[in-house]
């Protein structure tokens, strides 16, 4: 159950599978990847979020750069039942390795809850938003402008502040839509949300927004009837 345990049959087995696959149809285009978890040893149960987990994904990164095949990643599983603070240090250390050990392709990257059998609307909001604070991360430091921040420098001088300055106004600093900054009065005026709320009350706002695509009315009515119809003949478990 160790994490270099796991990539080894992990590696052996899905080396075994595109070999196989190669030989019926060769060429067709492959990648590789090793679902990232670990285990509870006091219940046996899979464990998203972990430090074993975090190198679990590196270490399958370096293996599929050593046999020269595109990596996916999983991110953003969390093994908690709610998007609460577990839920968001599971999902760090989904988030993190993936970005840092450069993965060609990132899934299960939004909203995944209770090892990915549920998803919250909530927390894909506030995962969304952490994929664009982590995709501004990897740009890296921007060094374009060292002229003029030496000037800012220059002008503001010793005691003074950078607020009223263009170049303060015109940086590209991040910023987190669902992150509360101010005071805790104005957030207990606000109504005391916590970051699943605020994620909820997102995820509406994007709902109620949302225009359903043109679809033929017939094929429509079609796929309406099939669903309830299925609804239907299909026992509840």
């Amino acid at each position: 159950a160790s994490n270099v345990g796991t990539v080894g049959v992990v590696l052996a087995e899905a080396l075994m599978a595109m070999a196989m696959t190669q030989i019926i149809r060769p060429g067709v285009p492959m990648l590789f990847g090793v679902p990232a978890m670990t285990v509870a040893l006091n219940s046996g149960a899979p464990v998203h979020g972990s430090p074993d987990s975090a190198m679990v994904q590196f270490l399958s990164s370096s293996m599929a750069r050593y046999y020269r095949l595109p990596h996916r990643s999983i991110l953003n599983v969390a093994t908690s039942k709610s998007g609460d603070m577990q839920a968001a240090y599971d999902s760090m250390w989904g988030l993190f390795p993936s970005m840092l050990s450069d993965a060609n392709w990132l899934t299960m990257a939004g909203g995944m809850l209770e090892g990915a059998l549920t998803v919250g609307y909530g927390k894909t909001m506030i995962d969304f938003e952490q994929l664009d604070a982590f995709y501004h991360f990897v740009q890296g430091p921007d060094f374009s402008d060292i002229e003029e921040v030496f000037e800012a420098a220059k002008r503001v001088g010793p005691g003074g502040h950078f607020l009223g300055e263009t170049h303060t106004l015109n940086s590209n600093l991040f910023i987190f839509d669902s992150q509360h900054n101010n005071s805790y009065e104005q957030w207990d005026m606000e109504g005391r949300l916590d970051s699943e709320a605020v994620g909820v009350r997102k995820a509406k706002k994007w709902l109620q927004k949302y225009e359903a695509p043109p679809i033929d009315e017939a094929l429509d009515e079609a796929l309406l009837d099939y669903i309830e119809r299925r609804s239907r003949e299909i026992p509840i478990t």
